[in-house]
């Protein structure tokens, strides 16, 4: 049981991780990310960027996951469609793997019933340039898979 609910957090963090970050393509154009350290950029160069905010990225990501949670163990499937990515997956404790739609359509129907879903223990760690992180929680789950 354990091993369902570690697993299960894990999954879950990731996706909030993939959410959060966006496209990176789209923000990296232009600015050198994929060009050599050595090549010259006097514009990047003559300013540095602005560190990122942690604190309030760490904020934000706990926020997204109280909500998430919150509107998951009301069975809400249009709450979880906003609170998740179009590539979000789901791997249950035995392997199968959903994608979102087929998540949605299975707690629609009634196939997936959460009565709690809590998490604790979150630790957020985000990257100097505030574009990534990772959230690792303890998941506490109740419900029908």
């Amino acid at each position: 049981m354990k091993r369902l609910f570690l697993t299960t957090s894990m999954l879950i963090a990731a996706s909030f991780v993939f959410t959060a970050c966006g496209d990176q393509a789209a923000t990296n154009a232009g600015n050198g990310i994929n060009k050599p350290a050595n090549a010259s950029n006097s514009a990047s160069n003559a300013t540095a960027a602005a560190p990122a905010n942690t604190a309030a990225i760490e904020t934000e990501l706990k926020k997204l996951i109280s909500d998430y949670a919150a509107s998951t163990a009301k069975n809400d499937t249009a709450a979880y469609d906003k609170t998740t990515t179009d590539t979000f997956m789901f791997v249950s404790n035995d392997g199968a793997v959903q994608t979102k739609a087929e998540r949605i359509d299975s707690m629609k129907s009634g196939k997936t019933k959460y009565e709690t879903l809590t998490y604790d223990e979150i630790s957020v760690r985000v990257n100097p340039e505030g574009n990534g992180a990772v959230a690792i929680c303890k998941a506490t789950v109740k419900g029908t898979n």
